[in-house]
């Protein structure tokens, strides 16, 4: 993050400042059920936080079709923020294209799921 940091753009970690590692994080996010179930999914490229809104397009299209009350889950916490969840879209709009046939190609291929952490080089 500190390679990136511009006079423009400062970057942050909580973890870091919080002196709290990856796998505290996780085991946090597991005690207080944060953790996606897509997990355990075998088409999921991607896990972490099943309200992420760094998550792929195709991952969201599986939250979606696999976990709707947590896509409807979702939906609540966007209208109260002062954001949409995508930039530029509201996942309303995301719905509508999903349930309209849209079906996101995913640009990266990986034969399985693997945690990558946040400080590996």
């Amino acid at each position: 993050m500190e390679n990136k940091q511009t006079e423009k753009h400062k970057y942050r970690s909580l973890l870091v400042e919080q002196k709290i590692t990856e796998a505290e994080a996780f085991d946090i996010c597991r005690k207080y059920d944060l953790l996606s179930p897509m997990y355990n999914s075998d088409d999921i490229y991607r896990g972490g936080c099943w309200f992420c809104p760094k998550q792929c397009m195709a991952d969201l299209y599986s939250l979606w079709k696999n976990y709707p009350q947590m896509f409807n889950e979702l939906l609540k916490i966007e209208k109260d923020s002062h954001n949409t969840f995508k930039p530029n879209i509201t996942l309303a709009e995301i719905a509508k294209r999903f349930e309209n046939g849209c079906v996101p190609v995913r640009h990266k291929k990986q034969e399985k799921y693997v945690q990558v952490g946040m400080f590996d080089k």
